[in-house]
């Protein structure tokens, strides 16, 4: 058991005794002192008092290093200790000059009892003052040696006085009571500095002592016996021969005969402590090579890149992937040094090997490996020092990936993305390119249109009315055009409120019911009063978008909207007996331009469930599509609740439209003819120009209420230039409107941040009437 307790253990073991040591002292101390106020045996004051002193010291030493206050007050009292000493040695030094016999002869006894002589006053005065000197010294680094030969010289004056006492030889010195100092003195001496030794096991002849080695363990099995079994022969030898048991002849021949067992008996003890430490070091060597043989089994069959590396980052072992990650020049690598078979590896990797050697684990999860044939390896490593049986680091232990695969893959996706998103933009730059030119005649054919509603005979309205539809369903692939563009660029911000739900249905049913009604299909929502929560248009125009894609691709039967719980949520539901959809395209119907069917493309532009599900994520709602070809199909879209709406909004107030002197200013002849005709149809002024300069001449001194500008002009000019110009020369913000067939969603904010409306191509004229009376342009008659 002795070779398992750890040095901590031990360490602590010796406060514990250097603790009893102080108290013995203090019982021994107080003893004395107690003998001296009674009056018994032949003591005196100081050697109560000087071991007092010293076991004080002692307990304030404690079992480690005390904290400042603790250590001066440790030194203070040892230093109180050695003054004891002094102060009997010079009593002895006075006596043998001054010739005073009964001094000399009586320094420790009670002066009141002259008829017992006794020589203790040298040794005592030694013992105090080499034990003062080893406390004083205790925790002293410097002068550690001195501390312990004081405490060491102190052990040895008691224990003189202790054989003194034991065979007898204060007899012929009369000092034969069992009260005396003789006893006490020795035992306080020889404890005092074995508890100075005790008290700081970390140094010097204790740190020996008590180390976990073969040496600690023989002196603390050894050092027992040889210290009291050479008293307890001599007492045995004095006691025979004071009893007449043997001659002095006999006495000597049996100390020889023990001392020669003795000696053989420690010399076995220590050859058994010898061979068993052997063994147990043989075993951990045996174990360490096993482990490490088992550690290179498992590194070189291991299907990973492992090597390990002893100190020197020789190869120790390493695993057949490592060498197929990483051939080298074909050579066995075992033995041979790491950077001997690797010369291009970099100073940092070799920095990061001291680093793991010093005790640290490091990994990366992606590093480049530049080899010397100019080709880069990609690996995922980590490394970690591995320990010998004596607990130190025995070297390092690496375990890499080689990854120019998953690289290589990595970065082609990287590319291919990056060739969709310049796609995609590109894609979304042509729809804004195609939408513009294709905006400018469409805005002046609905302006026609709207011209020509007043001016056509009977038997020419469904003509118009023909007319008017083929705009609409242009006017509304190029609005499709633009909410989608405005979605990808993400320039869309929800404005959440509460909502009647019935509304949005209602809407719903009420837009797309003469389609369904021509078709013959049977279109209705069912009355529900929930609140919903959410951006109430965006809303109403998902559901739009579903009753239109229901409508289109039903052919008999009909159409149903209601609201539904499921699933612990509320949804929005569109049913439909239409065609279905097939269960594996279920995904494609949300992509964009997909329509399913061979008549598709007659059923509208193909971006209605594309809105749909980029207006849904944006709004953070949950689609659900359920479907069985030839039977129908029900969308259904999350319907956040809000709290119930109690107060009905108050009706607009009803604002008659006036006659305002209107700025127009648009490069193509075709659209500002068309645009100024149908503006002055419905009463307005119009100062219609083709750039701002011709704009300016027109007006003269005049200033316009409002600003209509188209926003590509010829000559690289802008309608925002020409509305700054405008609102420079009125010296105000005038209302301003920029009309552009550009969908570039860009162009919306920045204009917005300037107080300018962007509305888009093909115009329709009470769209545009609307705005200029939303701008406030419904004040007073016309400034002449």
């Amino acid at each position: 058991m002795e070779d398992r307790i750890s040095g901590a253990d031990l360490a602590r073991r010796s406060g514990h005794l250097a603790g009893v040591c102080a108290l013995a002292v203090g019982v021994m101390g107080a003893g004395l002192l107690l003998a001296w106020g009674v009056e018994i045996g032949s003591v005196n004051l100081s050697a109560g008092l000087g071991l007092i002193l010293s076991a004080a010291s002692l307990a304030a030493a404690g079992r480690d290093t005390p904290g400042p206050v603790r250590a001066r007050l440790q030194r203070a009292l040892g230093a109180m200790v050695l003054l004891v000493g002094v102060s009997v040695l010079f009593l002895c030094c006075a006596a043998y000059a001054l010739g005073d016999e009964a001094l000399h002869l009586h320094l420790l006894a009670d002066v009141r009892l002259p008829g017992h002589p006794g020589h203790l006053g040298l040794p005592a005065g030694l013992g105090f003052a080499v034990t003062g000197l080893a406390l004083v010294l205790l925790d002293r680094p410097r002068n550690g040696r001195a501390g312990e030969a004081a405490a060491l010289a102190a052990m040895l004056i008691g224990a003189l006085l202790l054989l003194d006492r034991a065979y007898a030889v204060s007899a012929a010195y009369g000092l034969a009571t069992d009260w005396d100092a003789l006893v006490p003195a020795g035992m306080g001496f020889f404890l005092s500095g074995l508890g100075a030794l005790l008290a700081r096991p970390q140094r010097g002849l204790m740190a020996l002592v008590l180390s976990v080695g073969p040496g600690g363990m023989m002196a603390r099995q050894l050092l027992p016996i040889a210290l009291v079994a050479p008293f307890v022969v001599g007492w045995l030898r004095i006691e025979g021969e004071h009893r007449g048991m043997y001659p002095s002849e006999a006495a000597v021949a049996l100390v020889v005969v023990f001392y020669m067992v003795l000696s053989a008996g420690l010399i076995l003890r220590t050859a058994s402590v010898l061979r068993g430490v052997y063994e147990r070091g043989k075993a951990a060597e045996r174990g360490r090579r096993e482990n490490e043989q088992l550690l290179r089994l498992f590194a070189e069959g291991a299907p990973a890149g492992i090597a390990m590396f002893d100190r020197d980052m020789n190869f120790l072992a390493v695993s057949r992937r490592f060498l197929e990650d990483y051939p080298g020049d074909g050579a066995s690598v075992i033995g041979r040094n790491l950077y001997e078979v690797y010369p291009e590896i970099r100073p940092a990797w070799r920095e990061m090997h001291r680093r793991c050697l010093a005790g640290e684990t490091l990994h990366a999860e992606e590093d480049s490996f530049t080899r010397a044939n100019g080709s880069v390896q990609w690996i995922r490593w980590e490394m970690s020092p591995w320990f010998a049986g004596t607990g130190e680091i025995g070297g390092v232990l690496l375990f890499s990936e080689e990854i120019s695969a998953r690289k290589r893959v990595e970065t082609e996706l990287r590319a291919a993305k990056a060739e969709a998103e310049r796609a995609n933009e590109a894609k979304s730059r042509f729809l804004a390119a195609a939408s513009h030119d294709l905006r400018q005649p469409l805005s002046a054919l609905t302006l026609y249109a709207k011209v020509l509603e007043g001016h056509v005979d009977p038997g020419g309205a469904p003509l118009l009315a023909n007319l008017n539809d083929c705009l609409g369903s242009l006017s509304e692939l190029l609005s499709d055009l633009l909410d989608l563009s405005k979605l990808q660029a993400g320039v869309v911000t929800p404005n959440p409120s509460d909502f009647r739900v019935a509304d949005v249905l209602a809407s719903a049913v009420s837009v797309h019911e003469p389609e369904a009604r021509l078709k013959g299909l049977r279109l209705r929502s069912v009355p529900s009063g929930l609140v919903g929560r959410t951006d109430p248009v965006l809303f109403r125009r998902i559901v739009g978008n579903l009753v239109d894609n229901a409508v289109s691709y039903t052919e008999r039967g009909g159409v149903l909207v209601g609201c539904r719980r499921r699933s612990g949520k509320t949804w929005v539901e569109v049913w439909d007996t239409g065609i279905g959809i097939p269960p594996d395209k279920t995904a494609e119907i949300f992509e964009e331009f997909r329509q399913l069917g061979d008549d598709a493309r007659t059923r509208g532009s193909g971006l209605g469930l594309a809105i749909v599900a980029k207006t849904a994520a944006l709004l953070g709602l949950e689609i659900q599509v359920r479907s069985r070809p030839g039977r129908g199909s029900v969308f259904a879209i999350e319907l956040p609740l809000g709290q119930a709406i109690t107060e009905l909004p108050a009706e607009p107030e009803v604002v008659s439209p006036r006659a305002v002197r209107i700025a127009l200013v648009e490069d193509n002849e075709l659209v500002l003819g068309a645009m100024a005709t149908a503006l002055r149809s419905i009463g307005h002024e119009v100062v219609a120009a083709a750039s701002g300069e011709a704009l300016h001449a027109a007006l003269a001194d005049r200033i316009p209420d409002i600003v209509v500008s188209d926003y590509r002009l010829a000559a690289g000019e802008t309608g925002f230039d020409v509305i700054s110009t405008v609102r420079a020369k009125a010296g105000r913000e005038l209302p301003a409107i920029l009309v552009t067939g550009d969908t570039d969603p860009r162009l919306v904010r920045n204009m917005a941040e300037r107080g300018i409306t962007v509305l888009h191509k093909p115009l329709d004229m009470d769209t545009l009437q609307a705005y200029i009376e939303d701008l406030g342009c419904v004040g007073p008659a016309l400034a002449r």
